[in-house]
């Protein structure tokens, strides 16, 4: 028996996607694709493989996931749902590696969950990301 004293505590696994988020007709849709850049580099550790369906019913709570303010911020929202593990609760944001376009970003996210939000309330919302 291994014995971790009282520093025992349980961490979240990240699991980072790249792909195309459609949200429309009660439905959150996500596929994963393979992220190569304009110089043909693939990024590494990221997910290809994941895909979901979310209908209305199966979303639980969106609410945004505050974290301290910084000029390289990015805006999460956070979704938790009544499906199993690893979309029991997962957060969503938009992103890139151009650091003059954070604003932009920022304001991409802030769509993303603005949809999000309405799909949840049954009105319809349209998004493709």
């Amino acid at each position: 028996m291994t014995y971790y004293g009282p520093w025992k505590m349980n961490l979240p696994i990240l699991m980072q996607a790249y792909g195309h988020i459609k949200i429309g007709s009660g439905r959150i849709d996500f596929a994963a694709r393979s992220p190569v850049d304009r110089w043909d580099k693939r990024r590494r550790n990221i997910d290809e493989n994941l895909t979901f369906e979310l209908s209305t019913s199966d979303i639980l709570t969106i609410e945004p996931y505050e974290r301290p303010s910084s000029p390289y911020q990015l805006t999460w929202t956070l979704v938790a749902t009544t499906r199993g593990a690893a979309l029991d609760e997962f957060m969503l944001t938009i992103g890139g590696k151009n650091a003059y376009a954070m604003a932009d970003y920022r304001a991409k996210a802030l769509e993303l969950r603005d949809a999000l939000q309405k799909v949840k309330a049954g009105v319809e919302a349209e998004l493709r990301v």
